[in-house]
């Protein structure tokens, strides 16, 4: 292997240890971010990945799609907090919304413009 091929590997190392550490030594301090884990829980246990639910009430507070990965990394990950926050940090936001949100967006443009 050449030389700068092994510096990239350990400099892309380096970077996923930095982008991970520490990201599940502490509990949910968000209210909005123990409710995100409240909803995929509850997708993950009860199985039902179309209604989402906080506790016993609906609720269509993000993109289906954000939940759906919840509850699939807390299903192989376990329950734990770097289950919760292991796709936020992989995926940004606007690359997981769904076409609502975005007609919404473009919606409050055209009113606002």
């Amino acid at each position: 292997m050449r030389p700068a091929r092994k510096a990239a590997i350990w400099v892309f190392v380096v970077l996923l240890f930095l982008l991970f550490r520490g990201l599940g030594d502490h509990g949910l301090l968000d209210p909005i971010e123990g409710l995100n884990a409240s909803v995929a829980l509850n997708m993950a246990t009860r199985g039902d990945l179309f209604v989402p639910r906080a506790g016993d009430f609906f609720y269509m507070g993000k993109a289906m799609g954000f939940w759906w990965l919840s509850a699939l990394c807390l299903k192989i990950l376990g329950w734990s907090e770097l289950a919760v926050r292991f796709w936020p940090v992989i995926v940004p936001r606007p690359q997981i919304e769904d076409f609502n949100s975005l007609v919404v967006v473009h919606d409050k443009m055209e009113f606002y413009s």
